[in-house]
């Protein structure tokens, strides 16, 4: 997905970059297009309540090690844990928009957006 590469700097092994990161997303707010069983694309979308992503410091530590999983904390605490953005009363706030390399180009984004735009507790 889209921040694989960024990501490769803490382990090249792609398993282990799962197991770092599964923690961290609230799965309430995440919504994926799956295309023939493959992840084709995900999104998340908050009510500005509820934040999309909490990193756990020690989950981290587990997976990438101690020097590796304290500097992931500090600089991705910075990147993806602020406040949600207050949206006000059925208005949503969409992040990580992502779509895998493969599907690109292909109107998985657009389909996602699409789907998010129906939900009828947004406007």
């Amino acid at each position: 997905m889209a921040f694989g590469k960024h990501l490769a700097i803490l382990s090249k092994d792609k398993e282990i970059l799962v197991q770092a990161f599964e923690h961290m997303f609230n799965a309430d707010v995440f919504y994926c297009a799956v295309i023939d069983g493959e992840m084709a694309g995900i999104t998340a979308c908050t009510n500005g309540k509820a934040s999309s992503v909490y990193l756990n410091n020690k989950e981290l530590r587990r997976h990438l090690g101690f020097y590796k999983g304290t500097l992931a904390s500090i600089f991705l605490k910075r990147e993806f844990e602020k406040p949600p953005i207050e949206t006000g009363d059925k208005i949503a706030s969409v992040e990580f928009v992502a779509t895998a390399s493969s599907y690109r180009g292909k109107g998985v984004a657009t389909a996602i957006m699409d789907h998010l735009f129906h939900l009828p507790h947004y406007h």
